[in-house]
């Protein structure tokens, strides 16, 4: 998911009551996650894992009309 997010991918807490009062889906494991994204869990972990020696970006910088800087998914990582 980027920089400051591969370090969490440990964590297992849910606030399963939070997801639902906004009518997220909740997962309990990460293999359910990337189940449901099409993915198996090491390709999912590869594409959440960030480090800063990485030769390697899941993720392309653009810019929208009102000049915020948003991430994107690489579309060659993408699922159809």
């Amino acid at each position: 998911m980027g920089e400051g997010v591969s370090k969490g991918l440990n964590n297992t807490e849910t606030n399963t009551d939070m997801l639902r009062k906004y009518n997220l889906p909740v997962f309990v494991s990460l293999k359910e996650l990337a189940g449901q994204m099409g993915h198996d869990l090491n390709s999912l972990r590869y594409l959440l894992y960030n480090r800063k020696v990485a030769r390697t970006s899941h993720y392309y910088t653009f810019e929208i009309p009102k000049k915020q800087v948003e991430n994107a998914l690489s579309p060659h990582l993408k699922r159809n």
